[in-house]
């Protein structure tokens, strides 16, 4: 799927954004809003080269050359979701996981941790962490083709 998309949480219908240092989080953070079809919630998903079908980076629309990426390379649980420069390695590689009904999870191949709506607090604003798999609604998501 190289087409432009927004991902959508399972948990209250709010998108993946990235933070231009709203709602107390730094710019690049990755935090949760309703989808106002703005370029800062909608992203590309580029198959790895040479991985399992599955494999993907997840490239920023809006800020070009950026992709979601674990922070410090942490493996660490709770560790920020944030947009960065691609640089390749594994903390921004994530695994499309399938679930029932079109959702799914994705998780960091570098932690083996799951992306998570933290806390599973609906509300703007919100933060986007890893965490470990509990299968909650707050860690599954589905993408959803924008139209240009």
């Amino acid at each position: 799927m190289s087409r432009r998309c927004k991902i959508v949480s399972a948990l209250n219908g709010k998108v993946l954004t990235v933070s231009q240092g709203q709602f107390k989080t730094r710019p690049g953070n990755l935090i949760m809003e309703t989808y106002s079809n703005q370029s800062s919630q909608q992203f590309v998903l580029k198959p790895i080269v040479g991985s399992q079908e599955s494999q993907v980076t997840i490239v920023s629309y809006g800020q070009q050359g950026r992709v979601v990426d674990v922070v410090n390379e942490s493996k660490e649980v709770y560790k920020e979701i944030i947009v960065y420069e691609h640089h390749g390695r594994l903390n921004q590689r994530w695994m499309v996981i399938a679930l029932d009904n079109g959702f799914i999870q994705l998780m960091s191949m570098h932690s083996g941790l799951v992306l998570e709506v933290q806390g599973g607090i609906d509300a703007d604003g919100v933060g986007v962490v890893q965490n470990t798999n509990y299968k909650n609604r707050s860690q599954v998501w589905r993408f959803e083709e924008v139209k240009p």
